[in-house]
């Protein structure tokens, strides 16, 4: 995570190693990802009071893909603009792990043959309100720059680690190119989100990621009792991951 001059955030993440759609089951011909980062650009000349955020995503044998959120919710509405949401993977493969020199940032130890971590990554201008306190999630402000905090809030869905994780990226597109809910849909994206609604689109984003993995252990498991899968489907998100 850095800050340019011209005060734009860029934030590299660990990449997954593969590309899929979300509930595609992954498969040897899953595009290989090379790198993945998101940048908030400060858009200075910009009339609109909008706050260009681009995610670049570079994969082997296609080259750079990217997608845009033009937000106001930096500047006109002091709300939380949303980067991505992801439910993590088997975080102790080695693909993982990061170099003990590198500034670390602790959210909490878990067993992940037990738990899974889900979190949300989203930017706020400085003078933003906090967000809501709530048992549902724990939440941190892991950096503060000249423009931006970052806030990442975090649970955990109490099941084994899956060998895959899962990524929701939020984007604007031309109302011209978009289906009349669609263009609603990015309409919030772009005004972004309160203080007071980040909990519900947390807490909404996760249970939904959570039935996604459930449907990936039901696809691998077709022989799985369906009382099991509903145990599964009732299992509740909590910020108190299975240590042990």
């Amino acid at each position: 995570m850095s800050q340019r001059k011209n005060s734009d955030l860029v934030i590299s993440i660990k990449a997954a190693e593969s590309y899929r759609d979300a509930g595609i089951q992954p498969s040897e011909r899953d595009l290989k990802i090379l790198s993945q980062k998101y940048s908030v650009h400060s858009s200075q000349n910009s009339k609109s009071n909008i706050n260009a955020i681009k995610h670049t995503l570079t994969i082997e044998t296609h080259g750079e893909v990217t997608t845009r959120n033009y937000t106001k919710a930096l500047k006109e509405y002091k709300n939380y603009v949303a980067l991505y949401a992801a439910r993590s993977p088997d975080l102790l493969k080695e693909r993982y792990r990061v170099a003990e020199a590198a500034k670390n940032f602790l959210l909490t130890d878990f067993n992940t043959k037990k738990s899974t971590l889900f979190y949300m990554v989203l930017v706020c201008s400085y003078d933003a309100p906090e967000v809501d306190y709530s048992d549902d999630y724990s939440f941190e402000y892991i950096d503060i720059f000249n423009k931006y905090r970052v806030l990442v809030l975090y649970a955990f869905i109490n099941l084994p680690s899956h060998h895959t994780g899962l990524k929701t990226h939020f984007m604007t597109m031309d109302s011209e190119h978009v289906t009349a809910d669609e263009n609603i849909l990015f309409e919030r994206v772009e005004r972004g989100y309160s203080s007071k609604e980040v909990c519900d689109v947390f807490i909404a984003l996760a249970i939904q990621h959570k039935h996604e993995l459930i449907d990936m252990i039901r696809k691998e498991n077709p022989g799985i009792p369906s009382d099991e899968l509903d145990f599964l489907a009732g299992l509740k998100i909590t910020n108190e991951p299975i240590k042990t």
